[in-house]
Order: structure tokens, then C-alpha cells, then sequence
């Protein structure tokens, strides 16, 4: 072999095959873990256990399309853990495919545009908090992955299909989490603003796709007109001061997006940064950089910049003083796409063989972490709560002559847990209220539980029991069977509930 061909790079097809390969193998080791080591579900899986219930054009403060993924999850997977997990782990390698192929279209450079979408990695939001956590935020992060990719494809060849496809995403994306919306606002935005894209977005095409898409998401825009209080329920995770004066308000708003951002692009920022100004490959020139998509680079970096604007106007325009990291997920996804179109002109093959590497390599230890934080919580610090025994404790309740009927849990976490290990029943929960009940399913018995020592059901919980069975058959001084089963591989934490059955629904209630 001549030194010339060993030192030719690896064909564009050998390094995304290689890549898919490993992103699709790594999922599926996530996905594998998840379903071996724990049998619980987290916070917001088991939302979607109680809110999959009926199917609905809208569902409290979030839009409804992972309410729908996961109802046509479980029709054809069935209902249970491995549809909850092969809805999550699909969507989230979607996420760094699409993230992969904008790259590519963008730097022209497959091995620069792995590094891009394994950079995802280093940010802790999608590496780790993803993996273990999310749902609408997930399906808010794919869409924008998505709708960037068939931005840049409309860009690329403005064909009536890619303006189609581009106007479903921008209708998924809205029907995913609201908090997409900016992102999708500054694709425009930056698109109308350069030159080399302009006539792509100042098109009669691009106002067909809006209108397909604004005519896509009307039903539920109608729905949140009719419910505004269910849509705004949760505002309050903002917190929102009304009380502060303006200038007052306004800096600890901009404090929080600061923080914020802060802690999402840290890691990632010093990660490219190393590699590409520590003396890694001294003596050997940068390698060219490819012309890719014409103004691709600077359309990425204005779109960022833009959402970046739009989220911080936002903020301040309503008070915000809360900026939760995985709120702007849907906005610094491209964060690692951006680093890399910055630093790109320092590369040289040993950088981005370094890069590509410690990208890898974080994902390899965010595989680790989360087998230790499952197997061996002890470690970590708590268990999580994919740990607690909701298992153990279905089968107690079990035990107790009760497996069909109506439970009441103080929280949509014990609801959907419970309804993970005792699918025949129906759940309610205070938030989101009663459900109709399941196929084949009755009101009664009713089973109130709740968590913690308390010797009386929460006044929600109660309230809870009026709305379906009026307000007799409860008996206030009726003492509660109360279980405590170990988290699982954490024998020494424990997890109680206190549970209340009532034979019968006195007014025979009908959610």
C-alpha cells in the first residue's frame, strides 16, 4: 500500500455506515438496558400511561402528538414497558441521524459531520437526561432535528415535495411541544435575512407550506382556544413575577437564560475547544474545508442566533425568571453543528480523529453511568426513580382481591406505575382528572392510594372520590393497608404507599 492511499481518507459511505452502525447498536443497548434493569416507569412515562388512556386532540398544558405516537406505540407493540422504550429510544436516534445528515449537507463532510451529531453527547440535557427521562421535550427535539433537515433540503432543490415535507414538520413540530416554535421562527427568520437563501423562504411555496401546516395544526389551535386554563395549568414551573418591577424582572430573567444556556453548552464548548487548540497533529496543515451547501454555515449560525433572540424575548416579554436547560433543547441541538462550522478551519485529521473519539467515548460513559445508576444506585447517589417497586406493589394490591376497578393515586407518577403492572384498571389522578374507564373495566371497586405516612388521603385524592363516586362510601377514619417493598437493587431504600379500597361507587360513577 502506497503512503498516498494509506493516508487517503475513508470513503463518505464507509463513515456513515460506520456511524449509523454504532448510533443504532448504541440505542439498542439503551433500550435493552432499560427493559432489564428496571421495571418502572420515570415521571414522564408514566404521565403518558395515565394520558394515553383516551385518545383526545389535546391533553392539558402540552400538545398531544407523543400522546398519539405512544397510543399507536402500544396498539403495535402492545401496552407495556417495550413500546414505552422503542417509542423513546426511536425518536432519539432519529435525533442524531437527522443531526448527521444536515451536517453533511451543510459541511459536505461526513466524518466532520458524525463529530457533529455525536457532539450531541457532551451536551447533558440530550446525552443524559434523554435517556433516562423526556417525552414531549424528545419529540419536540426530533421534529426540530427534522424540520432543520428539510429546511436545508428546500434549500438545497426548493421542490413542491420538500416544501410538503417541510410543512408536516412544521406542523408535527407545533403538535409536539410549543417550545418548538421559535426554532421553526428563526429558520424563517434567517432564511429571509441572506442573501444565498432568501429566495427559498420569500417564496409562494414557502407560503403554501405555511398555510398546509397552519391549516395541519387548526383542530388543536381551536382546542387550546376552548381550553386556555388546561393549556395554561402549568405556567407556574416559569415563575412568572408580576409583582418585581420591569427592570427587575427583566434582569433575573436574563440572569436564568444565561444560566441556562450556560449549562447546556459547557461541556460541548470546552470539548471542541480542546481539541482544537491543543497541540494535537503539530506540523500537520488543516485539512480544506469543503465548500458544502451554499451559505449553509451561515444559515445555521444565524439560526441559532435568532432562536437564541426569540426565547430571551420571550423570557423577558413574560416575566419568566425559570430557564430549564431542557426547554431550549429544541433550539441548541445545532450548538454542536455551530462549534464545529467555527473551529472547522483549526482541523486537521488528528483533531478530528480526536474529536470524533472523546464524542464517542462520552457516550460509551453515559452508557456506563446509567447501567451503574440502574444496577447499582448505591453509586450513583439514590435511586432513580425507573428503580422504585411499583412491581412488588402491584402485586400486593394483588393480593388484596384487586385487579380490576378504578384507582385514585395522589400523583400521575403512582397512577401510571401502577397501570404499567395492573393494565386492566383505570387511573385518575388530581391533574388531569378522570378517565373512561378501560376496555372491558368498571368504576368499581375504588382503590385510593397514595405515598408516605400520611394516615388520611390527600384532600385532592378526595376530591378525586367526590367527582366519581359522590360523597358517600368513603370512610373518613377508615385506616389504610399500608406496603413497603425495596427499590429494586437498592434492598436497603423503600418505597411505601397507603391504600384505601371502597367496595362500591355509591353514585356507580362513570368518568
Amino acid at each position: 500500500m502506497t503512503t498516498a492511499a494509506a493516508a487517503a481518507p475513508a470513503p463518505s459511505s464507509g463513515i456513515a455506515a460506520r456511524f449509523l452502525l454504532f448510533i443504532t447498536a448504541y440505542f439498542v443497548l439503551q433500550a435493552l438496558l432499560r427493559l432489564l434493569a428496571v421495571d418502572s416507569l420515570g415521571l414522564d412515562d408514566a404521565e403518558m400511561v395515565v394520558i394515553t388512556q383516551d385518545l383526545a386532540i389535546g391533553y392539558g398544558s402540552q400538545p398531544p402528538l407523543y400522546n398519539w405516537l405512544q397510543l399507536g406505540a402500544f396498539r403495535l407493540f402492545g401496552f407495556g414497558a417495550p413500546a414505552i422504550a422503542i417509542l423513546h429510544f426511536v425518536l432519539l436516534w432519529a435525533v442524531y441521524v437527522l443531526v448527521f445528515l444536515s451536517a453533511r449537507i451543510v459541511l459536505a463532510d461526513a466524518l466532520r459531520a458524525a463529530v457533529v451529531a455525536l457532539g450531541l453527547f457532551a451536551i447533558p440535557q440530550i446525552g443524559w437526561e434523554a435517556l433516562h427521562s423526556h417525552t414531549h421535550t424528545l419529540l419536540s427535539l426530533t421534529l426540530a432535528a427534522a424540520t432543520l433537515y428539510a429546511m436545508l433540503r428546500v434549500i438545497e432543490i426548493g421542490s413542491w415535495g420538500r416544501y410538503l415535507v417541510l410543512a408536516l414538520c412544521f406542523a408535527l413540530g407545533a403538535l409536539a411541544k410549543y417550545s418548538y416554535i421559535p426554532f421553526a421562527a428563526a429558520l424563517l427568520v434567517a432564511g429571509a435575512t441572506l442573501a444565498e437563501t432568501r429566495r427559498r423562504v420569500l417564496s409562494l411555496r414557502m407560503a403554501a407550506a405555511l398555510v398546509v401546516a397552519l391549516v395541519l395544526v387548526a383542530p388543536h389551535l381551536y382546542w387550546v382556544w376552548t381550553h386556555l386554563a388546561e393549556t395554561l395549568s402549568r405556567t407556574s414551573k416559569f415563575k412568572i413575577d408580576d409583582d418585581a418591577g420591569l427592570v427587575l424582572a427583566w434582569g433575573r430573567g436574563l440572569l436564568a437564560m444565561v444560566v441556562g444556556v450556560a449549562g447546556y453548552v459547557g461541556l460541548s464548548l470546552a470539548v471542541f475547544a480542546a481539541a482544537s487548540f491543543l497541540p494535537v497533529g503539530r506540523g500537520t496543515a488543516p485539512t480544506a474545508v469543503k465548500p458544502g451547501l451554499p451559505g449553509g454555515r451561515a444559515f445555521v449560525l444565524r439560526t441559532l442566533a435568532v432562536a437564541l433572540g426569540l426565547v430571551l424575548v420571550a423570557v423577558l416579554a413574560t416575566r419568566a425568571t425559570e430557564v430549564k436547560e431542557r426547554w431550549l433543547q429544541p433550539v441548541l441541538f445545532v450548538l454542536p453543528l455551530a462549534l464545529m462550522i467555527m473551529v472547522e478551519p483549526r482541523l486537521n485529521a488528528a483533531r478530528e480523529r480526536l474529536l470524533a473519539l472523546v464524542m464517542a467515548g462520552i457516550g460509551v460513559v453515559l452508557l456506563a453511568a446509567l447501567a451503574v445508576a440502574y444496577l447499582a444506585p448505591g453509586l450513583y447517589g439514590a435511586p432513580l426513580r425507573a428503580n422504585a417497586p411499583f412491581a412488588a406493589l402491584a402485586a400486593d394490591i394483588r393480593a388484596l382481591g384487586f385487579a380490576r376497578g378504578t384507582i385514585l393515586a395522589e400523583s400521575h407518577y403512582i397512577a401510571g406505575n401502577l397501570k404499567l403492572h395492573l393494565p386492566d384498571v383505570t387511573v385518575a389522578e388530581p391533574e388531569y382528572g378522570l378517565w373512561p374507564l378501560a376496555e372491558g373495566g368498571r368504576t368499581a371497586p375504588v382503590l385510593l392510594v397514595w405515598s408516605g405516612k400520611r394516615d388520611r388521603p390527600p384532600q385532592a385524592l378526595r376530591e378525586l372520590y367526590e367527582r366519581l363516586c359522590g360523597a358517600r362510601g368513603l370512610d373518613p377514619e377508615a385506616t389504610p393497608t399500608r406496603f413497603r417493598e425495596p427499590y429494586r437493587h437498592a434492598p436497603g431504600e423503600r418505597y411505601e404507599l397507603a391504600v384505601v379500597t371502597v367496595p362500591d361507587c355509591p353514585s356507580g360513577g362513570t368518568p
